[in-house]
């Protein structure tokens, strides 16, 4: 009766060591699997960082050269701005303006 208790003792020892060699292996796989996922993730964060900075410094540029345009643009409508109203007096003055030249003509 003993030889039979150690006998089921010693095979309970071994399934109980499989079970438990099976389950550490499983533990490594999954862990692996895990390790190669953070990795993965770790290359598309730093891919789509990457990304966002460039397009970033795209928009910055972008926007300094618009506002760079508007201002240049801006300033060409002033100056028509300013020839418009130089012309519009002229035109609405010139028999005034005429006579003038004409005095200091003479």
């Amino acid at each position: 009766m003993k030889r039979i208790f150690d006998e089921q003792l010693v095979a309970a020892n071994r399934a109980f060591e499989r079970k438990f060699a099976d389950m550490a292996e499983s533990f490594s796989e999954e862990i692996e699997r895990y390790n190669q996922m953070f990795a993965t993730s770790q290359k598309d964060l730093i891919y789509w960082k990457d990304m966002f900075v460039d397009l970033d410094t795209k928009f910055k540029e972008y926007v300094t050269k618009s506002e760079r345009y508007i201002k240049e643009k801006d300033g060409q409508l002033a100056e028509l701005r300013e020839e418009a109203q130089e012309m519009a007096y002229k035109y609405e003055n010139h028999g005034k303006i005429f006579k003038e030249e004409k005095d200091r003509a003479d």
